[in-house]
């Protein structure tokens, strides 16, 4: 029985590698294709996932600084707005240079090229952003809360005591520990494992061409 097993397992794996020989260049290349389309599809969709994060967050960020200010004239309102306005842009630079790249059997290698090494950029931008950028304003808004808490129990910023800061320096190191790990993931589940798929897909063409 375990003999009979064994040659069904041999004949079932010889069967799919001689499958995989006698596709033809054209039939690799259709695959190649369309699992580029596929990764292409799910980067820009990322993108506008992206961008309506990024309305909600502000948005939210917006309207409480209004409450704890009273009025949308204040350096929080205005850095918020500003930081939307910067975010949009940068989404619709890299949105346009995904969807301007047309695919087609004929130029698949050079657009796939294009694609690569535009993703490489904007991947390694996004690892440099989420290292530097998410902490910082973590990190600032963690010690704007920490200033309004000792406001809002009648103390002040400069009255904290000294156990006081070793908590509030263990809770910070716990949270940026946390953001980078989270801006790291986050990163790597919106565009890196595409990016990789698309270098993927670019090597396989390369060997198929050689």
């Amino acid at each position: 029985m375990e003999l009979n097993e064994l040659k069904h397992i041999w004949n079932k794996h010889a069967a799919e590698a001689i499958e995989n020989q006698q596709r033809s260049p054209n039939e690799l290349r259709r695959i190649i294709q369309r699992r580029t389309q596929t990764a292409i599809q799910k980067i820009t969709h990322h993108i506008l996932v992206e961008v309506g994060i990024t309305f909600l967050l502000m948005t939210l960020a917006i309207a409480f600084f209004y409450r704890e200010n009273g009025t949308f004239v204040s350096i929080e309102t205005l850095s918020a707005v500003c930081y939307m306005i910067i975010s949009f842009l940068f989404y619709r630079f890299n949105y346009q240079e995904v969807k301007r790249i047309i695919y087609d059997e004929k130029n698949l290698k050079k657009n796939l090229q294009n694609i690569v090494r535009f993703m490489s950029i904007i991947t390694k931008s996004y690892y440099v952003l989420a290292f530097m950028v998410t902490p910082i304003i973590g990190g600032i808004f963690f010690m704007y809360g920490i200033n309004k808490g000792a406001e809002m129990t009648g103390g002040s910023f400069a009255g904290i005591s000294g156990i006081q800061w070793i908590i509030i320096a263990v809770v910070l190191t716990l949270y940026l520990g946390f953001a980078i790990w989270g801006s790291k993931w986050y990163v790597h589940r919106l565009y890196g494992m595409h990016y990789k798929s698309l270098k993927q897909c670019l090597r396989e063409l390369e060997e198929e061409n050689s």
